[in-house]
């Protein structure tokens, strides 16, 4: 499927990864929640990352394979917790950001993820939540690798949001550089 500029290939789980040539490839959009990853399976995802591909996370991504430390860190957070279906704005950590700049401050009504954070993430939106900032984007390198996640994607209406899919397409830009 070609969409923007992109060209798309499905595959229903991580472990195909192993199986795969990826070489073709310069990036990944994870979008799933699943338990469990075979170290072939991460190994793969890691490899692939590493040499410089790249990945987009998307909402429950952080969610998944909790107990995968190095898939976690690859991430750049892990999922800690949600409250419930609500509205907030997207705030720009950053007017100037190279990525995300030409993008203001927008509304979505979704589950808003809290995560334990890597130290070497770069935040680009943020959230408030019980008056703190709660980081919504981010960006982060592994290896020679792009990584960016995104918290909004529980409900399909976040989806149509005409500054989310700008954003997500600024983001698979960016990843695959």
């Amino acid at each position: 499927m070609e969409k923007q500029g992109f060209g798309f290939s499905w595959v229903h789980s991580m472990e195909k990864l192993p199986n795969m040539d990826l070489d073709g490839f310069h990036g990944m959009v994870l979008y799933f929640h699943h338990k469990e990853i075979s170290e072939a399976a991460l190994d793969a995802f890691d490899s692939f990352i590493n040499d410089g591909g790249g990945a987009l996370a998307l909402h429950s991504a952080t969610a998944s394979y909790k107990d995968q430390k190095r898939f976690t860190d690859i991430l750049g957070g892990k999922f800690t917790g949600h409250g419930p279906v609500t509205a907030f704005n997207m705030m720009p950590a950053s007017t100037t950001s190279p990525i995300f700049g030409c993008i203001s401050e927008f509304q979505v009504v979704d589950e808003l993820y809290l995560h334990d954070l890597q130290p070497d993430i770069d935040v680009h939106f943020n959230a408030l939540y019980k008056g703190q900032k709660i980081p919504t984007v981010w960006t982060r390198l592994h290896g020679d690798g792009r990584v960016c996640y995104a918290c909004p994607g529980h409900r399909a209406a976040s989806m149509r949001v005409p500054s989310y899919q700008r954003l997500l397409s600024r983001a698979l830009t960016w990843i695959t550089q």
